[in-house]
């Protein structure tokens, strides 16, 4: 107690040593103001018509600076005792021994107002509100030392002025055949008449077009090809856009191209170089080995275009996207080569094998109210590209034993011992797997896969029954929109036997027949539907995920013994 009481009493006399003996700007440099802060900047001229709130809290962004000892990181909110600062203060001149060490944990680095740098912010600031429409606003700051000349408050003033509106929208220089593709999409213009003029939406309206051309087959189609002329003079307020091909674009950018050739370079996952080809139709796989690491149907199915088919970006995204859903790949590099002269793109992939196997192991220890306990385990292996068909054989073992920690169980000596044990082995293929689909690629852009899954479950409750569940499923998913997936299983087929059960279980299923009917032997057909909407890919505050299902049980049966004129109920009470 006396050794605490001594600790506490040198911490406080270090601290008001600290206090007494030090202000925060006894060596502060004879050219430099501690900064204390940004108080709420003023505005000016501004109009809420406007909407240019997001436009000022970009402003004060660009203007905020948090001081020392500041509150939670607020430029205008400080901690009345600027502990670090004190310590900066009074232990800088210390180069060693116990004054070297509580500068280093202690103290913090004054800001200075040169630090800070109000010139260059206001200048920042004032850019931001002439990109946002505001062409009249500007940012102003006075250095305020009026209550200390050595440190200084940042106070701004932000004067908006009259947000400028877009008013004719133009595109000029482009060929017949852009100007055609802009007219079929105008629709989905971003640069709309009485709009709010943004720096933002001229780039955004950029890039949608260089996305539409590089899709209709301009495949060096930059965005710096592209440039913005503006007249705020015609009419006040509002701004007159031309949208602008510039001349001098490079020949090769102006032509549109289409598909060659196209060669895979399958790498195996060793480093493995192609020794041998398969070729059809001007598709190229070049393997290593006997035959190609995956099937050729396979591997052609996610390539969603063929030779003589107009360039097109999106396409190319999708392709590599199916790619990567296969699984087995490590990487996947796409490479267009011009043919000299023509309008031609010979396209050439390499891609490398991953690892063929998976695994995971995961450990748990279970302890309940009931004075069980006992650890668990779970283990996956996958094998992936199995049968070369792109599909993940996946198996899947898990257990738990429990055991009672008590010496008595209900007044008698025993232990109560309990097990579960698992198995389940599923076959996933990234695609649907049905047999009216035949063509070439899925009918949905985004992913879509086909699982068959077995199961069996030995569960064991000591002094009360062991059962036998086992069963299979099939299933599919897909996604028609970016925000919409449905999953449907047709068929889920669930088995249960009541294997075992001891005397004190029946007396509990007498007094509670429900409970009996629950465990009793069953065979549950069954189909279920769920679709899940998520917009959490768009840039909106508000997202939305919802989910909704929809399960039959015993149905399907029904309808089988409808089928040979007998009712379900009778087939039941026999």
């Amino acid at each position: 107690m006396r050794k605490r009481r001594i600790n506490k009493l040198l911490l406080t006399g270090l601290l008001l040593f600290i206090i007494t003996g030090c202000s925060t700007t006894k060596h502060l440099p004879e050219d430099e103001l501690l900064y204390i802060g940004t108080p709420t900047p003023k505005i000016v001229g501004y109009n809420e018509a406007d909407n240019g709130e997001a436009t000022l809290e970009e402003v004060q962004g660009a203007l905020n600076v948090a001081p020392n000892n500041s509150f939670f990181g607020s430029p205008k909110y400080r901690i009345p005792f600027p502990l670090g600062l004190w310590v900066y203060n009074r232990f800088e001149r210390y180069e060693k021994g116990i004054g070297k060490w509580i500068f280093k944990k202690l103290a913090a680095d004054p800001i200075y107002v040169s630090t800070v740098n109000p010139d260059t912010r206001t200048k920042v600031a004032s850019n931001v509100l002439r990109e946002n429409g505001f062409f009249q606003g500007n940012v102003t700051v006075q250095v305020d030392t009026a209550k200390n000349p050595k440190k200084a408050k940042l106070n701004y003033t932000i004067y908006t002025g009259q947000r400028y509106k877009l008013d004719s929208v133009t595109y000029v220089g482009f060929s017949p055949k852009e100007d055609s593709l802009i007219q079929a999409t105008y629709s989905k213009r971003l640069l709309i008449k009485e709009d709010a003029f943004t720096v933002n939406k001229l780039d955004e309206e950029r890039n949608r077009l260089v996305e539409l051309f590089r899709n209709n087959g301009y495949y060096f189609y930059r965005p710096d090809f592209i440039t913005f002329m503006a007249d705020t003079l015609i009419r006040p307020g509002y701004v007159n856009l031309r949208v602008v091909q510039k001349h001098n674009i490079p020949e090769e950018g102006l032509r549109t191209y289409y598909i060659g050739k196209t060669s895979i370079n399958l790498v195996g996952h060793n480093g493995e170089q192609p020794n041998d080809s398969l070729n059809f139709h001007n598709f190229t796989i070049n393997y290593a080995g006997k035959k190609p690491g995956i099937r050729y149907g396979v591997l052609r199915r996610r390539f969603l275009y063929k030779s003589g088919e107009m360039y097109s970006q999106q396409r190319q995204n999708y392709t590599q996207q199916a790619l990567s859903r296969l699984g087995v790949f490590k990487y996947n590099d796409f490479n267009y080569t011009p043919r000299p002269g023509r309008d031609t793109l010979d396209i050439t992939v390499n891609a490398m094998f991953d690892l063929p196997y998976d695994s995971e192991l995961e450990l748990n220890v279970t302890t309940k109210s009931t004075k069980q306990t006992g650890p668990g385990a779970k283990f996956n292996l996958s094998k992936k590209n199995f049968k070369r068909m792109g599909a993940s054989l996946n198996l899947e073992l898990k257990g738990s034993y429990e055991w009672q920690t008590s010496s008595t169980v209900d007044g008698e000596s025993s232990v109560m011992n309990s097990y579960e044990l698992g198995a389940a082995l599923s076959l996933n293929f990234p695609r649907l797997v049905l047999p009216w689909i035949k063509n070439r690629v899925d009918p949905f852009r985004f992913p879509s896969e086909t699982n068959f899954k077995i199961y069996a479950e030995q569960v064991n409750r000591a002094r009360y029954f062991k059962m036998l569940s086992f069963g299979g499923t099939v299933s599919y998913s897909f996604q028609p929109k970016r925000s919409i997936k449905h999953t449907v299983t047709p068929i889920h087929l669930a088995f249960n036997t009541l294997q075992h059960r001891t005397a004190r279980f029946d007396s509990i299923a007498n007094a509670n027949p429900v409970l009996f009917h629950s465990l009793d032997d069953q065979f549950i057909p069954s189909l279920t539907y769920t679709v899940t909407y998520d917009n959490s890919y768009r840039k909106k505050k508000n997202r939305v995920w919802w989910e909704n299902s929809l399960t039959s049980a015993g149905n399907v049966t029904s309808v089988i013994y409808a089928a040979f004129g007998q009712k379900f109920s009778k087939k039941e009470k026999e």
